[in-house]
């Protein structure tokens, strides 16, 4: 029974890595799983599941290449609640969130724009928290600085494509509303 479990865990994290295909990074994570999985008071596929996620969440910033709570909840076909639960239970400690410059170099390699790199992660660093604070994710202030960074040096980009391009999931109203606090923020901060 178990072993059909590690099968859909093989399987669900073999889809979340559909272009890198790392067996490296999908043989860790089972790793990490089978040694937590007494943990838990029973195994069931959701119990394997919601461990995966956290796992791959987890190790996903540690090598450097974030995704978004959505993203992997969604590919593990978990909630968020599910998910929070099971990363009290791995780690001892609810989640913590993300800052927006860890987002960056994921986004702009998928975008292919690694050359505006340290522009993007300064204007992350001086004003993601204040995004924050007015409830900003950290994935879309990473995203609506891409946004203002690449059309200061002359790129014409849409939210839409930054969004479609980049695999990330954000609602085109607010990230819109966010590249525009975001703009003035920057331009404050300037002045």
């Amino acid at each position: 029974m178990v072993n059909r479990y590690r099968k859909n865990l093989h399987e669900m994290l073999t889809s979340i890595l559909n272009d890198e295909g790392d067996e490296l990074f999908i043989s860790e994570i089972e790793q990490r799983c089978k040694s937590l999985s007494g943990r838990f008071s029973f195994i069931n596929e959701r119990n394997i599941r919601e461990i995966g996620a956290v796992l791959a969440y987890q190790l996903f910033i540690e090598i450097e290449i974030p995704r978004t709570l959505y993203e992997i909840t969604n590919i593990f076909s978990i909630t968020t609640k599910h998910f929070n639960e099971a990363y009290k239970k791995v780690f001892g400690s609810y989640l913590r969130p993300l800052s927006p410059e860890q987002f960056v170099p994921l986004y702009l390699t998928r975008l292919g724009y690694p050359e505006i790199e340290p522009q993007v992660t300064r204007v992350c660093k001086e004003v993601g928290g204040d995004m924050i604070g007015e409830g900003y994710k950290p994935s879309t202030i990473a995203i609506a600085a891409i946004i203002y960074c690449a059309r200061n040096n002359g790129r014409k980009l849409k939210e839409g494509d930054v969004t479609r391009t980049s695999h990330v999931y954000v609602n085109q109203f607010n990230l819109k509303k966010c590249v525009n606090a975001l703009t003035v923020l920057v331009e404050k901060q300037a002045s």
